[in-house]
């Protein structure tokens, strides 16, 4: 029965789709073929401490030397950082660092672990309608500045017409004095 699923040239072809994916990684982790769950409740035990996925993207992307896999981890690495001292949420931070996560899916936390384990509810759908709101919110500012830029020039004009209405009342009132009419 696994020969023939092994065989079956839809699991071929996605064994192969897999290969050229993971190809294409180009920031690698080093642990291997332990689960990152794994690695940080060892961790946790042995240090009586607790680790953030921000602490744990470190501890995945570094050999047994204390050096980063590549430059671009290590690039990763220090910008996540700067993102949790100036944000101080790891979460935030990660998503800003490293983009939206996938549906179904939490990064550095390990396999199995959804958004809403870790966001709450619906997390995803309420960013979204967040931005939605805002997005509606910026057009409506934007349309109430152009409004009152266009109050602003009448405001203006106004303005002058009553200057020029002045004048003219005056010169009037000129003309009758001198019986010019």
């Amino acid at each position: 029965m696994y020969l023939e699923y092994r065989l079956h040239p839809d699991t071929m072809r996605k064994a192969d789709q897999n290969a050229k994916n993971r190809q294409k990684q180009c920031i690698p982790h080093t642990l291997g073929r332990k689960s990152l769950a794994r690695t940080r409740d060892d961790m946790e035990r042995r240090d009586g401490r607790t680790y953030s996925r921000g602490d744990m993207y470190e501890v995945s992307h570094k050999k047994r030397n204390g050096a980063y896999v590549n430059d671009e981890a290590r690039k990763k690495n220090e910008e996540l950082q700067k993102e949790i001292r100036a944000s101080n949420s790891v979460n935030q931070s990660f998503v800003k660092v490293f983009g939206k996560e996938h549906n179904g899916y939490v990064r550095g936390v390990g396999l199995g672990v959804t958004p809403s384990q870790i966001f709450g509810h619906s997390s995803r759908h309420s960013t979204s309608v967040a931005d939605a709101q805002i997005a509606k919110m910026q057009s409506e500012i934007d349309a109430l500045t152009t409004q009152v830029a266009e109050v602003e020039a009448l405001k203006t004009k106004v303005a002058e017409f009553d200057q020029l209405k002045e004048q003219f009342a005056f010169i009037m009132a000129n003309m009758k004095g001198n019986h010019i009419i």
